[in-house]
């Protein structure tokens, strides 16, 4: 659901689901015709995980399409010492509606 948004700035909270559970901040940031920028936050249960993409963005019809690679930036608790590879980020804002989703996948160590 957006919490709030500014101009070409979209502020996101949701949950993740998958290997890692819990409430999901994004933060993405339109930067110019085909690229965005983004943050994103995960709280899971022990500790906290940022990370950040720059990504391709497209508009087709009424969706806007995103994806890019990921990496993050830093943990916190159970998650301190995260680091990962091959880390993508994608994911579509229906551009009526508002909705966005968002898709992380790729390999995670503590």
């Amino acid at each position: 659901r957006r919490t709030s948004s500014h101009g070409l700035k979209l502020n996101e909270q949701g949950s993740a689901s998958g290997t890692i559970r819990g409430t999901m901040y994004v933060h993405l940031d339109v930067v110019s015709a085909n690229r965005v920028t983004a943050e994103v936050n995960i709280y899971p249960s022990g500790g906290s995980l940022t990370a950040s993409s720059s990504a391709h963005y497209e508009v087709d019809g009424g969706t806007a399409k995103f994806h890019g690679t990921m990496s993050i930036d830093r943990g916190s608790g159970s998650y301190s010492g995260a680091h990962g590879s091959g880390l993508s980020f994608s994911g579509t804002i229906q551009r009526l509606s508002g909705a966005v989703s968002v898709r992380l996948t790729g390999s995670m160590s503590t």
